[in-house]
Parts: C-alpha cells; sequence; structure tokens
C-alpha cells in the first residue's frame, strides 16, 4: 500500500517516513477537499491550519455583524425520536410537509387529504404518499439501507451516525472522511473494543471497508457531532401571518382553526399524564416513563455530541391576531415542536471553540445549519464558535468549562476567557 501511494522503496523500509507522507497525503487530500467546499458554501472566509491548534476557518475580507459567512449540510443525522405531531426525513431529518398537511397533522386530521394553504415560506416537501419512505428526495434516498442498521450495545447513535459517515464515504471518496482529521476510537477512550465489535455489521454495509477506516469514522463522530434542534417551519409560517402577509379573512379563520384544534389535543394529552406525544420505539411517552429513560441514559451518550448549553432555554414566541366578530386567536410557539438529534457538519467542525466566540450558528427547517458572524470581524481574524452553549462564562466557571471541554473534546481551551486569572 505505501508503494503504491509514494512509490518509494524508502517508505517500506522505515515506516515512521512512511506514515508522515501518509500523513501530508492526507492532510493535502482534507485541504483540498475542503477548499472546493469552500467555495461553493462561503465568499468570505478560508481554510487555514495552525501547528499547534489544526484547521481554523479565517476571514478574508471584513465582515460586520450578522452577516452570513457559511452553509453547511450534515454528513449524517440520528434523531433523537419521532415526534407523532410532525414528519421528517429519517436520512437527514427535514421537516416534511407543506403548511397545511403540517396543520392538518397538528390538528388530528388526514395530511394526504386536505385542502391547500397558501404557501408562504416555499419549497415546502409534500409528504410522501402511504406505504412510501419518509424522504426528503434530496439525495437522502441513496442511503436508505443505512436506516436498518441496528446495534444495540454501547454507542448506539454514534454507531449509526458512523454507518451513515461511512456510507458518504462510499458514495463520495474518501475525503468526506479525511475532512473531520478525528483521531481513532481507541483515542477517545471510551468503550474500549467497540470499533472491533461493531465493525462486521459496518463490513456488512460497506463492502471491502477496512477497520482502521472504521475506528477513524467513529472517532471522528465522537470528537464533531453536535446536537441540533430543528426548527419547526409552522413557526415561521404563523410568524408570517402575524406579520400581515397576504391571507384573506376565510383562510385566517381555517389557519386559526386548525391551531385551535392542535392546542385542545395538547391540553388533552397533558391531562392524560402525557407531557408530550412523542414516538419512541411505539405510542406516547408519559411524563413518569421519560424521567426513567432519562435516567437511565448511559452518561456517555451526551459525549458524543456537543452540549447546547446548560441552563440555555428555547424562547417561546406568542402569536395572536384579529377575528371577525371581535375575536382573538392567540397560541405559543412551543405547540410547534422542534426535530432534535444529532448531527456531523464537515466545514462547521472546522471552526474552532472560544468561551467567547465571535460568530454564533443555528440550523433551518432542512437541518442546513449556517454561520453568522455575532460581531464585526477583521480581515484574517479566525472564527471562533462556542461548543459549550450560548454565552458559557455565564453559567460556567473557567475550571468547569476547561474539565467540559476535555472530556468531550479532548483539549484544554486557552482562549481569552479561560486564561483571565479573574475568573
Amino acid at each position: 500500500m505505501l508503494r503504491s501511494l509514494v512509490g518509494s522503496e524508502m517508505c517500506i523500509r522505515d515506516r515512521s517516513t512512511g506514515d508522515r507522507v501518509l500523513q501530508h497525503m492526507t492532510a493535502l487530500t482534507r485541504q483540498r477537499y475542503l477548499t472546493r467546499q469552500l467555495a461553493a458554501n462561503s465568499s468570505h472566509i478560508e481554510l487555514r491550519n495552525h501547528p499547534e491548534h489544526g484547521d481554523g476557518l479565517f476571514a478574508t475580507e471584513h465582515c460586520a455583524k450578522g452577516t452570513l459567512l457559511l452553509s453547511d449540510v450534515a454528513s449524517s443525522w440520528k434523531p433523537e425520536s419521532t415526534h407523532a405531531l410532525t414528519r421528517n426525513c429519517l436520512q437527514c431529518g427535514s421537516f416534511l410537509g407543506t403548511p397545511e398537511q403540517q396543520l392538518a397533522l397538528l390538528a388530528g386530521d388526514d395530511p394526504l387529504g386536505v385542502g391547500a394553504l397558501p404557501d408562504l415560506l416555499g419549497a415546502s416537501i409534500p409528504l410522501p404518499g402511504d406505504g412510501e419512505k419518509m424522504c426528503c428526495g434530496l439525495g437522502c434516498e441513496r442511503a436508505w439501507h443505512v436506516d436498518g442498521i441496528t446495534w444495540e450495545g454501547d454507542d448506539s447513535d454514534l454507531v449509526t451516525m458512523a454507518a451513515q459517515l461511512i456510507h458518504r464515504v462510499t458514495e463520495d471518496g474518501d475525503a468526506v472522511l479525511a475532512a473531520f482529521h478525528s483521531c481513532s476510537w481507541s483515542e477517545i477512550g471510551r468503550h474500549p473494543g467497540l470499533a472491533e465489535r461493531s465493525f462486521e455489521l459496518a463490513r456488512g454495509m460497506c463492502g471491502g471497508l477496512q477497520e482502521g477506516k472504521w475506528s477513524q469514522a467513529l472517532g471522528a463522530v465522537a470528537r464533531n457531532a453536535i446536537e441540533v434542534k430543528i426548527p419547526n417551519p409552522l413557526v415561521y409560517y404563523m410568524m408570517r401571518v402575524q406579520e400581515g402577509a397576504s391571507v384573506d379573512q376565510p383562510t385566517l379563520e381555517r389557519i386559526s382553526e386548525m391551531v385551535n384544534r392542535g392546542q385542545l389535543k395538547a391540553a388533552e394529552a397533558i391531562q392524560r399524564g402525557q407531557k408530550r406525544p412523542r414516538e419512541k420505539g411505539g405510542g406516547c411517552v408519559d411524563e413518569g416513563d421519560e424521567e426513567e429513560e432519562e435516567d437511565s441514559d448511559d452518561d456517555d451518550s451526551s459525549e458524543s455530541s456537543e452540549s447546547s448549553g446548560e441552563g440555555a432555554q428555547d424562547e417561546s414566541l406568542m402569536f395572536s391576531w384579529e377575528l371577525a366578530g371581535n375575536r382573538n386567536f392567540e397560541c405559543s410557539s412551543d405547540l410547534f415542536p422542534a426535530h432534535s438529534g444529532a448531527a456531523l457538519f464537515g466545514l462547521l467542525s472546522k471552526v474552532n471553540h472560544s468561551c467567547l466566540p465571535n460568530c454564533d450558528h443555528f440550523h433551518t427547517q432542512n437541518n442546513t445549519v449556517k454561520l453568522v458572524a455575532r460581531q464585526p470581524i477583521a480581515v484574517g481574524e479566525e472564527l471562533f464558535i462556542s461548543y459549550l452553549g450560548d454565552d458559557p462564562t455565564d453559567f460556567m466557571s473557567t475550571k468547569q468549562r476547561r474539565a467540559r471541554l476535555q472530556a468531550l473534546y479532548g483539549f484544554q481551551c486557552d482562549c481569552p476567557a479561560c486564561k483571565d486569572p479573574s475568573d
């Protein structure tokens, strides 16, 4: 293998030299792949390599606060659960259904037989027909056999996401995996032997898969997967209606009536002792069962994804408008659940951490991540996000932050906040 890659007998005799050459070639593959991806998804930033800190993204021009710096699509996705009130692509998590279909699900109606509503958001993906797979049709159909993978042992979500990543490698080349610049599973230090035990499962999916590549895929997911909440498009739809989008009175009445029935269903579920209608292995999960599930979860499961921030809460919005006959309509965005899970983003993984970040990232209804400047960024300045949720210095000490980052990502933070002796 070394001979075919580097064309040098010296590398066969000198293993350390051969390893360095292969590492150099992997770095070149990663650099070229990421450069192409950045060129297609951003015009403001470039990839640079630091001998101590590794890859990082840097601004190539002055960026004002609020500038969209990057868009990235998930390489693998694992939902936390399936919500009874939504339909999502099982491969990427994108919301499926036109506005009227999503409101019909909320109200308990047949989503496939409902009349049309104005599509105020555009680019909605209609629900598949009866018997068809829940797929967005945007390339995810290539990976359907990955959805059937089940791993009952340790880190089942991680194994599934690594299998999805390996499928991407099979489809699009080794550069997809090399882009993450990850360590092997043995270097992660969790559940020794997981790579070996799950390898046969992975090899059955991708013939010719090498054990070292599978170990690297597991390491890539463990070090780079992040927790994601894909926002429900009905939240944005209701915002457009409230803002006065072109909706006539009969349509406004119909939207309000469907949402009101959804609120009644939610209230009835609460009265029956159900925290929220979720499908997880079938049926709904009541409060007591859910608490037992959370208590019994393996602590390590959270270590494969980025924390969304201890103490951080989702913002609730209120929607209201006037109806005929001096009637008022009102509801909360809490009625429209987000779709939660873990995702792997190749370009976003190149953005390094700081406890005082200069960028924010958020997710869209089709599970695309957007990187936005949270303050003015100068030419040549590196981009940073927080791996610990929004403003971690507000709720964690330096010791807590460093311990958390060391456990999850294997590094000690030396950002300005962590170097501050007063903290």
